[in-house]
């Protein structure tokens, strides 16, 4: 994988609940997405934290296993339980797509990355992708860039704004434009 994703910077996004979105940049340390989300992680956000993804595609290009395990000390952990956790990682003998492959659901694959490690399920959540843009945030960018920007816009009679989280597009026409404008 390192070979394909190459070095450079990692952009993390996250959308926060008041509506912004918070964008972190660290340079890349190795070109493998887990060590390198790692690094950002202790890097950026001051969090020590384990991470294991992996996917295991079949010779038929079907997908055997895939998992994604986010490790991060909470409030009150010892040093004594991080090296438990880091011992037990590193005694896995096979990879988590493979332990995922071979698990029958999300609690016997926790099972097996803990071993013997106390742990408990403090929260499940349907994993989902979601983005917070809307038409009406979009206008208040258009609104954010100036007047002048907009009355060029304007005399091209249309607009599209393309949201780069999820790719929806926004399209302004004339109307609307000269609405925005008057805002500014």
């Amino acid at each position: 994988m390192a070979t394909a994703v190459g070095l450079g910077e990692l952009a993390v996004s996250r959308s926060l609940q008041n509506g912004e979105v918070y964008t972190g940049m660290v340079p890349m340390v190795s070109g493998e997405v887990a060590e390198d989300l790692v690094h950002y992680l202790l890097t950026s956000e001051q969090i020590p934290s384990a991470l294991l993804l992996g996917v295991m595609v079949e010779k038929d290009y079907h997908v055997a296993g895939a998992a994604g395990f986010l490790i991060q000390p909470l409030p009150g952990a010892t040093e004594g339980d991080i090296q438990a956790i880091e011992t037990q990682i590193g005694q896995l003998r096979t990879g988590i797509s493979e332990l995922a492959a071979q698990s029958q659901n999300m609690d016997e694959l926790l099972n097996r990355l803990m071993g013997l490690i106390p742990h408990h399920v403090l929260e499940r959540r349907a994993v989902k992708f979601s983005c917070t843009c809307s038409k009406s945030r979009m206008t208040d960018t258009l609104v954010s860039i100036g007047e002048k920007e907009i009355a060029d816009l304007i005399s091209d009679g249309k607009a599209e704004l393309v949201c780069h989280f999820c790719n929806e597009h926004y399209p302004f026409d004339l109307e609307e434009l000269k609405q925005i404008h008057g805002r500014c």
